[in-house]
């Protein structure tokens, strides 16, 4: 037995460098989404076929129960988030933006923070509450001071 810290158990390749490095110069695409639980089976049945399709290869894919209550931008909800590491790559990228697809047919939300590469009309494709965030988040912050590159992309 070991006890490891939370970050460790959350992130568990940030003890492991190769990891990264296994990637090469250009790294890799991370995304993760979270499909609705009684959307699941359908979801892998056409991921797969996608899969096949495109002769990806992953460094990481994880399936993951989760609960929770879908809030605001939040990456949260009932369901299963499906996580994979891809090499950046022309594929990899067209691939990804199949699953973008694929994650609007069956209701998925994905993280907004692991993936660089989502835009604005995903994200409002995906994410009901969205318009209600961006409200929010100008009254909460009417001179927008607070900017990051994620909010500018993502036009919040």
């Amino acid at each position: 037995e070991k006890t490891i810290s939370l970050y460790e158990s959350m992130f568990p390749f940030v003890t492991t460098p190769m990891y990264f490095y296994a990637y090469g110069k250009k790294g890799f695409i991370e995304h993760q989404v979270l499909i609705p639980e009684l959307k699941i089976e359908a979801y892998l049945d056409e991921f797969i076929e996608l899969c096949k399709n495109y002769k990806q290869q992953f460094g990481l894919a994880s399936l993951k129960k989760l609960k929770g209550s879908p809030e605001m931008m939040w990456y949260t909800g009932n369901g299963f988030g499906l996580s994979l590491h891809l090499p950046t790559s022309d594929k990899s990228i067209k691939l990804v933006s199949e699953l973008d697809n694929l994650n609007s047919k069956y209701g998925g939300r994905p993280n907004i923070i692991k993936d660089p590469r989502l835009t604005k009309k995903v994200v409002n494709n995906q994410y009901d509450n969205v318009e209600i965030f961006r409200k929010e988040l100008n009254s909460f912050d009417p001179n927008r001071i607070f900017v990051s590159m994620l909010s500018e992309r993502l036009h919040l």
